[in-house]
């Protein structure tokens, strides 16, 4: 009875762990507060636009404004291509999915990396938003 249990281990692995490692629920952040500055006072639209395009750049994000508290951005990374939309303004930022290609989105779910992605894009538009222009 071991050697059965032992001998479909691996083919447990292959089919259901390994596979739960690889795509995760869509990361959407929505209405995340945007913080205040160091002196206490609030970002205007203005700063928060140009933090959000220097931190696209940054990171490899093609940003494209699309209207005021809009822009849309997008990244390739070899054959990978994802797509957000980044609405924003004086205080809430929300990132949210809008298209990928070859990054394994189903019902919801998409390889991790793109969910790494955005928490890197996030991190490094609040970086930027402290960081003197």
């Amino acid at each position: 009875m071991a050697k059965k249990v032992l001998k479909f281990f691996p083919v447990f692995l292959m089919l259901v762990v390994i596979p739960s490692c690889i795509v995760q629920p869509v990361m959407n952040l929505s209405n995340e507060p945007v913080p205040t500055s160091a002196d206490g006072s609030t970002y205007t639209r203005k700063q928060l636009h140009e933090a959000i395009i220097r931190a696209c750049k940054l990171r490899g994000w093609i940003a494209q404004p699309k209207k005021k508290g809009l822009i849309e951005a997008s990244i390739n990374v070899r054959m990978h291509r994802a797509k957000v939309e980044i609405h924003y303004d004086e205080t809430k930022i929300s990132i949210l999915y809008k298209d990928s290609y070859d990054l394994d989105y189903a019902d919801g779910y998409i390889h991790r990396n793109y969910n790494r992605w955005i928490t890197y894009l996030y991190r490094t538009i609040l970086s930027e938003l402290h960081s003197p222009t």
